[in-house]
């Protein structure tokens, strides 16, 4: 009875942490995540990273107990063809040379360990083009007062614009996480509603003071649309400076052919 629970133990863990691999391999990264309220079968990042963990200590535990359970066994298969007990046997040394090539090619970025890791980065970043970066790390959990100062923002206009979009808010204490959460809608869109509102028929001005964690890497069409910015019109801002652009192009791109920082490149868009 102990064998097969332990057994079965084993594969269940087994194949609840192949499918958690594969859903933290795809899933955006952290404050991509929050900022959208991200969610795969109703549960969140948090949720399917606590089930990995979990999983990955029942594996262990269960694998332990494999391990004790067929210990005969498995010094069998460091027997050498007399019988002896040889710790580097065929099956032995090619299994140590496969993890060895595995770890070492990853720190030595080798294929095909490296393309899994470059397209691990591919997602992610098509993902947050998706969902959008948040103009601040774990901007979700700041009370709308710190938020607005931080957006510089007028945190009672702000309060005006959600309550007139018909949003349930108690105070300005509140996060804008709380305020998605009672209004069924993401912080993401809890910031889309204030800054459209305060933009004053600008579209530049509908864009951070400061640009967004993982601004450099997105592409300035992805950029214009997040934020409601008409592509032709940042285009024709950049050429009218001097500087050639595309929507194709990211925004570290256009900064680096330019000469300039891509935070410069983003003050210029805004501001300029």
């Amino acid at each position: 009875m102990l064998r097969k629970v332990v057994s079965l133990s084993s594969f269940l863990s087994f194949l609840g942490l192949f499918l958690t691999v594969v859903i933290l391999y795809i899933r955006p990264e952290g404050r991509v995540a929050y900022w959208s309220d991200w969610h795969l079968w109703g549960l969140t990042k948090v949720k399917w990273e606590g089930i990995h963990i979990n999983l990955g200590f029942l594996f262990i535990i269960s694998s332990i107990f494999h391990i004790y359970l067929n210990w005969k066994a498995i010094l069998a298969y460091l027997k050498n063809k007399a019988k002896k007990l040889a710790i580097f046997t065929p099956a032995f040394s090619v299994s140590v040379l496969v993890t060895l090539f595995v770890a070492g090619g990853t720190y030595f970025s080798l294929p095909p360990m490296q393309q899994i890791l470059d397209l691990n980065d591919y997602l992610k970043v098509s993902q947050a083009e998706k969902y959008g970066y948040p103009p601040y790390g774990h901007a979700e959990i700041s009370s709308l007062t710190t938020f607005c100062r931080r957006m510089d923002l007028d945190v009672d206009a702000a309060l005006r614009d959600l309550q007139g979009y018909g949003l349930k808010i108690a105070s300005k204490a509140e996060s804008l996480k709380d305020i998605a959460k009672a209004n069924y809608i993401t912080p993401q869109k809890v910031y889309d509603i204030i800054r459209k509102a305060q933009a004053n028929g600008n579209p530049f001005m509908a864009l951070p003071p400061t640009p967004p964690e993982g601004t450099g890497k997105i592409k300035l069409a992805q950029l214009c649309r997040q934020y409601d910015v008409p592509l032709e019109m940042a285009i024709e801002k950049f050429s009218n400076k001097g500087i050639q652009a595309s929507g194709d192009a990211t925004i570290k791109q256009i900064a680096n052919n330019a000469g300039l920082h891509p935070a410069d490149l983003y003050d210029l868009l805004r501001q300029g």
